[in-house]
Formats: structure tokens, sequence, C-alpha cells
């Protein structure tokens, strides 16, 4: 069954409706053998925008895997998880050499390690008494170029949430996977990440191992138009109509954040459904987004929560909410160090010198509404 206005997983191809432009500029650049690293926070559609370039390249010929590694509990983890996807690129799901990797390192009895598939070798070296999962993961990288080279078919590679990389290794991994990866001819990286200023860190600090290893982009915001013409279409499809007020009312209470927007549009569909309206006006968009506004008060309710726990955050929000100047009334490390905490945790972007903005609009008419000045 068709969701109308899906949220909160990644979405199918035509609901990829936004920044084509973007999408082939990226899909070409991994295509001709650059990688990427792209950055925003959570809920902003840069995942459905991956899995689409993902699913075009593969249409090209590529092989394609990919990896979230915000879901990997440990190293070991990682290493089985990223074998398992390197060898269904050409046998397809393995799930009893999941199992196997996963039960691999009581199972070694030997140092020199070759697993052969088919025409394809696997080779490792292992200390039965110390295995390390490192060793796997070397193996895996190198083995995504082997089966390029083998195959002469291009591997594009995606890593979400690519700075979990300093929790599952930390500096000593990240060298470990640069040196290898720096060598491969045919294989692409797309690097994404919730957390922007610690992923623009790993890649444009040069005391981190990734630096200037991929081309770093910013994901565009949506125009409008390419809204309008977006939302116009899925009502048109169920036999509604909405109008240019009504759009233009929830692109300026929403800020245009993708979340908020199919939130918003769904409330409002859902209204008028309910209510027999085959159109939908201002007072049906009102009606939409005062529900939306219902619907996510326990995620800020917890983003505020989060926000009092860090010093002088309290502080430099309101200052925010309320157009002031961040620093205005507050010691000026203290604001400096709440300013960084609140761009790590998605809550503020910075839009120019001493100047920030809310990720998501309607949060800041949140804290307007229940936050005293």
């Amino acid at each position: 069954m068709e969701i109308l206005f899906p949220k909160g997983h990644v979405l199918a191809s035509n609901d990829v409706f936004e920044r084509q432009g973007f999408v082939r500029d990226v899909t070409l650049r991994l295509y001709s053998g650059d990688s990427v690293m792209l950055a925003s926070p959570r809920r902003m559609g840069k995942t459905s925008i991956a899995f689409e370039i993902l699913r075009r390249l593969a249409n090209d010929g590529c092989y394609v895997l990919d990896l979230d590694l915000f879901h990997v509990t440990s190293l070991e983890d990682f290493a089985v998880q990223l074998m398992a996807r390197v060898v269904s690129l050409r046998f397809g799901p393995l799930q009893k050499f999941t199992h196997t990797l996963r039960e691999l390192y009581r199972i070694l009895e030997r140092a020199d390690v070759g697993v052969k598939i088919q025409d394809l070798e696997i080779h490792t070296r292992l200390n039965p008494t110390t295995p390390d999962a490192n060793e796997i993961i070397d193996a895996a990288l190198s083995t995504l170029e082997t089966i390029a080279q083998k195959d002469q078919r291009r591997v594009i590679v995606l890593f979400d949430e690519f700075q979990e990389m300093e929790r599952l290794g930390g500096t000593l991994l990240l060298k470990r996977m640069r040196s290898i990866m720096q060598q491969h001819m045919g294989t692409s990286y797309l690097f994404l990440g919730s957390e922007p200023s610690l992923l623009q860190t790993l890649f444009a600090d040069r005391r981190q191992a990734f630096y200037r290893f991929a081309t770093m982009l910013h994901l565009p915001p949506i125009p409008e138009d390419e809204w309008d013409s977006y939302i116009t279409r899925k009502f048109a499809h169920v036999g509604m109509t909405i109008s240019h007020d009504a759009i233009s009312l929830l692109m300026e209470n929403t800020g245009g954040h993708p979340f908020c927007v199919m939130v918003a549009l769904g409330e409002s569909y859902y209204g008028a459904t309910i209510g027999q309206r085959t159109s939908i006006d201002i007072a049906g968009m009102f009606e939409g987004l005062s529900q939306t506004a219902l619907t996510l008060e326990p995620i800020y309710e917890e983003l505020w929560r989060q926000i009092l726990a860090v010093r002088g955050g309290a502080t430099v929000t309101r200052q925010v909410a309320f157009a002031r100047p961040p620093y205005h009334g507050i010691n000026a490390t203290t604001a400096r160090r709440a300013l960084k905490k609140l761009r790590d945790l998605s809550i503020l972007q910075k839009k120019g010198r001493g100047e920030y903005l809310f990720v998501e609009p309607m949060f800041r008419q949140w804290i307007v509404r229940h936050i005293h000045d």
C-alpha cells in the first residue's frame, strides 16, 4: 500500500523528487571515481538522496553496497557486516556466510587463511590466539578493489553515519582504512553523516586520517517550486487539490524542513479526508500545522531536555529563538562551547559570522510559545 506522504524511512524513487541536479552531480562524481562526503542534520533527506544515487549507479552497471554505522555495535560487528556485504556483491545475500564469520574467531586453527568462493579469493592473516577484527576489515576493503578489477565494474560503497567510526575504532582504525582505500582505483566511497561539524573535521582537518580524501558537498535546500510541484502531484493522485496560498503557508511555517513538511502534509490530508473535503485551503493548512505542532511536541520536549544539559545551552538557544545575538548576557567562552554543542546536536546551524538559525524552524516556534524569555 502506497504511503501518500512518507517520512521516517528511506523514500522510494518516485518520492525523491527534489534536488535532481544535485543527484546527477554526485552520481557522476562517484561513477567517475571520486569519493564524496555529504553531511546534514537528521531528517533532511540525505539518506533517501543517497539511496537514489545508489539505485542510479546500480542501473549503470556498478556494484553498490551500503552500511549504516549507527546500528553497528562494535568493531567486530563492523568487520562481520562489512565482509558479509562485500561477498554479497558477487553472490547475493549470504546469511550462512554471515553466521560463519561470527564464528570465525573460534574456528580458525591456523594463522594463514584463504577463503575461495568461485574465482574470488579472500586472504587475511589472523593470530588464532588473539584474533583481530582489524584483519577482517583489511581483507574486506582489499576485496572490494579485487572485485572491481576482476569484473571491470566500478564498486560504490555508502557508509552512513560515518562519524561513528570514532566510536568503533578511533584514529587508528581510520588511519588503517585510509591506507587501504587510498590505493583503490575501481572503488568510490560516499560518506554520510548527521553531525556536520564532526564529519567536516574528519575530512577538513589536516591532522585527521581522512583529510581531503573526499569532496565535501552540502545538501542544498529544496526550492519552493519543487515542493509546489510535488505536493500538487501527490494530492492530485488521490483526487484532491491544494491552493498555492496553503503551500506558501506550509513553507513559511516549516522553513521547507523535509520531515516537518511531510508531517504537516500528512496531517492536512487526514483532516481533509475525515472532514470529507477534496481541497485544502489556508484554513485546512492551519489545521494541519496545528496538529503537527501537537505531534512534534514530545520530540521538542526531549530536545529541550538535551539543551538544558548543556552549560549555557538554554540561554544561547533562547537568544537565537528571540532573534538576539547568541553571546548577549553570557560569558563568551561558555557561549562558544554551547553553540558548538548545539550544532553537534543538530539543533542550531551557522548562517554567517555570529549568526545562527534553528535546523527545524518549528522548534523555534515551540520555544517561543513554551519557554519564557
